[in-house]
């Protein structure tokens, strides 16, 4: 039997490859990017123009490399020498391209997280904070409730203070608030209508929506 293939057009060369002229688009956009393993296979691809391009926009700001190792390690399997070689070579190929160094940490996809990786990211990264997805789901309904998922996390206790960095666990994992979900095969998000001339414009509403479920409980 044959089955159809479905296109998979929520690839990261399409994320790429539609980012940049949304960027180009609107010089108030901004957009924040994590692993090079996905990232230096796109750019090999690209043209010394565009690849022209995306250093313009990493120079200007719009683009944000953080976290910015190779990939997004577990931190439960993983020894810690894994864990610096694959953040060295990813930092390695941003400092080479694009002469910046990522300041901010971001785990979200491990399950788990370790007191070793608050103190490499912190104290022997530089990182000025890190962020997470996945904590236990008791844990994040308590730290809702009590308005404690930021955190000054201290990543060895004989080293005290200098281990130090500022931590945050997201509301909801890292899926984006109820009724904001715009995923690709996901229709039951309310879409934003920014047209005045339309009856259905509702951008003030979502708006308030959007502040209401994001920065009340958390």
């Amino acid at each position: 039997m044959l089955v159809p293939t479905i296109p998979f057009r929520e690839l990261v060369e399409n994320v790429l490859d539609s980012l940049i002229p949304a960027l180009l688009g609107d010089k108030n956009r901004k957009f924040i990017y994590v692993e090079q393993a996905f990232f230096q296979r796109w750019r090999t691809n690209q043209s010394p123009e565009l690849q022209n391009t995306v250093r313009q926009l990493v120079n200007s700001g719009q683009l944000e490399f953080i976290n910015g190792g190779w990939c997004m390690h577990d931190e439960a399997a993983t020894h810690y020498i894994d864990m610096i070689n694959q953040t060295t070579l990813g930092h390695r190929y941003i400092k080479q391209q694009f002469n910046v160094t990522p300041r901010i940490g971001w785990q979200i996809d491990p399950f788990g997280h370790s007191a070793v990786q608050a103190y490499l990211l912190g104290a022997e990264v530089g990182f000025d904070s890190l962020f997470f997805g996945h904590i236990d789901y008791q844990d994040r309904a308590k730290r809702k409730v009590e308005k404690s998922l930021e955190v000054i996390w201290q990543g060895s206790k004989s080293l005290s203070s200098s281990t130090q960095i500022f931590a945050g666990a997201f509301p909801e994992n890292y899926e984006p608030p109820s009724g904001f979900y715009f995923e690709v095969y996901d229709d039951s998000a309310i879409p934003v209508q920014d047209d005045v001339n339309l009856f259905d414009y509702n951008v003030q509403e979502r708006v308030n929506d959007f502040v209401a479920c994001c920065f009340v409980t958390s």
